[in-house]
């Protein structure tokens, strides 16, 4: 006669790991949103374009000829909107995005018609491509795998 015994401890013990480790969303976001900073911060500094492939409108003239510092670059005086880049994470996703009052307006543009602000064209620069999109699920599958081991 044959016998079979099935001791199911260890297989247990990786599904009890593998579920604890799932529930720990905030390390998942926390990479995400890192690599959002990172695709975001490497679009200003290419000054490739919007998320959805549309290269940022020149400069005007007038505003080059103004502009103190980074006369060449769009979107950088000082580097504040590309250098602080914030996200925030919690256990069921991140969100990501910046505090300066400024970063709508360059985002959406101005329909002002005179002051400060006003004219300013929209160059969106939040989002992502789909190229970029490839990239985040890339990174969420290999900490799955690596989650799940």
């Amino acid at each position: 006669m044959i016998h079979i015994q099935l001791n199911a401890d260890q297989a247990l013990r990786g599904l009890n790991r593998t579920a604890e480790n799932l529930q720990q969303g905030r390390k998942l976001y926390g990479m995400l949103g890192e690599a959002l900073r990172t695709i975001h911060k490497d679009r200003f500094e290419k000054e490739q374009a919007s998320p959805d492939g549309q290269k940022w409108q020149s400069l005007s003239p007038k505003y080059q000829a103004q502009k103190r510092k980074n006369r060449d670059k769009i979107l950088i005086r000082d580097g504040n909107l590309k250098n602080l880049l914030r996200y925030q994470v919690s256990d069921k996703g991140v969100v990501f995005g910046s505090d300066r009052k400024y970063a709508r307006v360059h985002h959406f543009g101005s329909n002002k018609n005179s002051g400060r602000g006003s004219g300013i064209p929209a160059r969106p620069w939040l989002g992502v491509s789909k190229k970029n999109e490839g990239y985040l699920l890339e990174k969420t599958e290999r900490f799955l795998q690596n989650v799940i081991g």
